[in-house]
């Protein structure tokens, strides 16, 4: 198993927030752009390959080369640098690069809704107190 120093462990902390601020900010074709190639370089460390390689975005990932402890390695990167729960079915049925950065666009935008009507009705609840005193 590769340790990460605490150095990297910031760096990768720096990195997820840049790139989550940077979809915030994007429109939705931008922010498609962002994960693509968020996902190519998280593919191509999975795979052991330079980053600049060409890698297909309609090649379904399962035939990549990809084996079931890369495509979980891969999952768990995914999941925890942009804090999103994707399927593992995506990584085993087929899914490529494209599908992938759809679900994560859908998955961002619902948990930014969800917390965006979090936040919306705290205020309500807030405002609804003021009233009551």
């Amino acid at each position: 198993m590769e340790r990460v120093s605490k150095a990297e462990k910031e760096e990768l902390s720096t990195q997820k927030l840049e790139l989550l601020l940077q979809l915030e900010d994007a429109p939705a074709s931008k922010g498609r752009s962002l994960l693509v190639d968020y996902l190519k370089e998280r593919v191509a460390k999975v795979l052991e390959i330079q980053p600049d390689y060409n890698i297909d975005l309609e090649k379904p990932l399962n035939e990549m080369g990809l084996n079931s402890l890369m495509n979980i390695d891969l999952k768990n990167r995914i999941d925890t640098e942009i804090g999103v729960d994707v399927p593992i079915e995506m990584f085993i049925d087929g899914a490529n690069i494209t599908d992938l950065a759809n679900l994560l666009l859908q998955q961002l935008a619902s948990k930014s809704r969800t917390i965006g009507e979090s936040s919306s009705s705290n205020v309500a609840v807030e405002d609804m107190e003021e009233i009551a005193l």
